[in-house]
């Protein structure tokens, strides 16, 4: 064990300051120092939730009068879906914190959700506030964007559990 720290050191780099999970374990030779996982995903995903709780409160409040029965149901969706995958995108980053997801797994999970969130929520949105169905159209591709991030989260932690 001190003989890889030696040769690491010796190497001319320093060895990071374990963070998470990893400064409770023993670090080894054989084990490499813990590299700091970036907060931009879950940074990204909590300005994803203040939006979602912003926007619904100005559907409740805002929209309430001014949308009939079906067009509030399509904001309410919105929402909704906005908020679960803003959610989701916490949990990868939290995730690749822990070190069940590596940085690259998480980065196109990340922008997948993010993608969906944007394409999907966003379309719903505009949909319901303009009444322009064509925007009917954005959507599914912002449904399979949430669907292709769970899948490869799912394939992700799988190969990752080995």
């Amino acid at each position: 064990m001190l003989s890889g720290a030696v040769v690491f050191l010796a190497a001319g780099l320093a060895a990071p300051a374990p963070t998470g999970y990893a400064r409770l374990m023993p670090q080894s030779a054989a084990t490499p120092p813990a590299l700091p996982v970036s907060n931009g995903w879950a940074a990204t995903a909590a300005f994803l939730l203040a939006a979602a709780v912003a926007l619904g409160a100005f559907g409740a409040h805002g929209l309430k009068n001014r949308l009939d029965e079906y067009r509030m149901s399509i904001y309410e969706k919105a929402v909704f879906y906005h908020f679960v995958h803003a959610l989701g995108l916490m949990a990868v980053a939290l995730l690749a914190r822990a070190g069940s997801l590596g940085p690259v797994q998480a980065g196109r999970i990340g922008w997948l959700l993010t993608a969906g969130i944007a394409l999907f929520s966003g379309s719903l949105y505009v949909l319901a506030i303009t009444g322009v169905r064509v925007l009917g159209a954005v959507t599914p591709f912002g449904g399979v964007s949430f669907i292709a991030a769970w899948v490869w989260l799912g394939l992700a932690l799988l190969k990752n559990s080995r």
